[in-house]
């Protein structure tokens, strides 16, 4: 779930390598309002799946420090790009923070042409940076806010929030 400014939430469900179809009919199914493409998507994945979903789709872009050529592209046809680090045998959640000073040109640069929804590492102790950094649109946060893999920690939630609270002041 996303909740986002006034306080609406959105639904959003997570997706690997599924066909268009299929994330059309899951999305569908669940009544979501976005689907994030994992699985490092390519132009014609998003394609297929707006034939089959007509909510937002975001494409993930994992990287260990250097962008794509293709994302100029990528970025034409998705609602928003989420960029995420990239480890070997994972999709996403690894808790690896995202190399930020060797993309920041890249990122900011990229910002003209799409929402950024960071992930990759944020944590409450980081975010705050992360966010000067780059001001994406939206920031996304697994298991930076996890004491043990899939258990939220309610502190670290709480501190998260006020770490992004501090930057409205």
């Amino acid at each position: 779930m996303l909740a986002a400014a006034g306080g609406t939430v959105r639904r959003v469900g997570v997706f690997g390598a599924q066909s268009g179809e299929e994330i059309g009919r899951t999305a569908s199914a669940a009544a979501l309002d976005v689907v994030q493409l994992h699985a490092d998507p390519d132009v014609a994945q998003v394609e297929a799946v707006r034939r089959h979903f007509g909510g937002e789709v975001w494409a993930v872009v994992r990287t260990d420090g250097v962008l794509p050529d293709t994302l100029p592209e990528l970025a034409t046809r998705a609602d928003a790009i989420l960029l995420d680090a990239r480890v070997p045998g994972v999709l996403g959640g690894s808790g690896v923070a995202l190399p930020w000073a060797d993309l920041r040109r890249g990122v900011l640069e990229l910002r003209l042409a799409v929402p950024i929804v960071l992930a990759g590492g944020l944590k409450p102790e980081n975010v705050a940076e992360a966010v000067r950094a780059f001001a994406p649109a939206v920031v996304d946060v697994s298991s930076g806010v996890e004491h043990s893999p899939g258990i939220k920690d309610h502190r670290a939630m709480h501190a998260f929030m006020g770490a992004l609270a501090q930057l409205q002041e």
